[in-house]
């Protein structure tokens, strides 16, 4: 019985999270009454406008300013001795969502919507478009990068993902629906076809990056940073925040030293020895397997040793 109910509590923090952070199967297309932004908030990092980071470094030296769930920005550190050598191999992935116009069927069903008791009564006079966005997956190529750098950077190409979007053509950027388009799916599709083809264009400038630092702990150490930023400027013309942020990171030829935290409670002394410092994000380390995981549902990284 206990194994049926911590089955029942993983697949059940399990969907809640995968919705949460975008990345179940349902949230490929989906309709929402706001901004995505604003309905996932797992593993999000918000653009540019969001970065309350100070200080120069990305180090020790580099803190946040205030606490807020949109950040720009997720990174984890780890000690190495000092004359350490060795590289990391990095894999980051990410998400995008970009607003579509709606088929036949999405747009029927949310006219009716607004029509019913539940819908909302504002809307009844000119109901506009459903809300629908889409997922876009963003890949990248693996970057490696030398640990005897002070600081590297590997700025992510969204160029793929954005022509995928505008081979498409279906993305929303322009309003003038009306309901006599929905006699008929021939009528609506062949209205929104017109409606497409005189929109203008938009630019989806997505912008990202990588960054790999190493700098003075103290006399004995140096320590590592990997840093995932969102480096998009903030605009109103498409979703800038990027979705269930996370990379892979395997370690080569690189020993990892633990931090050592000692603090007192209720007059006891503890000391905690974690082998990552991570800035925003939870951690988990396997001992068994050597690996340094972020949870996922939070904006993964997982470092192999």
């Amino acid at each position: 019985m206990y194994r049926l109910n911590e089955a029942f509590i993983d697949d059940l923090s399990g969907f809640v999270l995968s919705h949460l952070n975008a990345s179940n199967d349902e949230c490929k297309r989906v309709w929402l009454m706001t901004t995505p932004s604003r309905f996932f908030i797992l593993g999000t990092l918000a653009d540019r406008s969001k970065d309350y980071t100070v200080g120069e470094d990305i180090g020790a030296e580099r803190t946040s300013s205030k606490s807020s769930v949109r950040h720009n920005s997720q990174s984890v550190s780890f000690l190495v001795k000092k004359g350490q050598k060795g590289s990391i191999s990095i894999k980051p992935e990410c998400a995008a969502f970009v607003k579509v116009y709606p088929t036949f069927k999405e747009q029927s069903e949310y006219v009716l919507w607004v029509d019913g008791d539940e819908g909302m009564p504002d809307l009844k006079k000119d109901p506009g478009f459903a809300e629908y966005w889409l997922r876009k997956e963003c890949e990248f190529p693996t970057f490696t990068s030398s640990i005897d750098r002070s600081e590297d950077i590997y700025e992510l190409d969204f160029s793929s993902v954005e022509a995928d979007i505008l081979a498409h053509n279906n993305y929303y950027n322009k309003k003038g629906f009306e309901r006599s388009w929905l006699d008929s799916e021939e009528k609506y599709n062949a209205n929104l076809a017109e409606l497409i083809g005189d929109m203008r264009e938009i630019s989806f400038e997505w912008k990202g990056a990588l960054e790999t630092s190493r700098e003075k702990f103290d006399a004995d150490h140096d320590i590592v940073s990997i840093r995932f930023e969102n480096q998009t400027i903030e605009s109103d013309k498409f979703e800038t925040t990027l979705f269930n942020c996370r990379f892979v990171a395997k370690l080569n030829g690189v020993t990892l030293v633990p931090f050592s935290h000692t603090y007192e409670y209720e007059d006891i002394e503890y000391t905690e020895n974690p082998s990552l410092r991570r800035l925003r994000r939870y951690v988990t380390l396997d001992y068994i397997k050597r690996d340094v995981m972020l949870d996922g549902s939070f904006l993964s990284c997982l470092l192999r040793t």
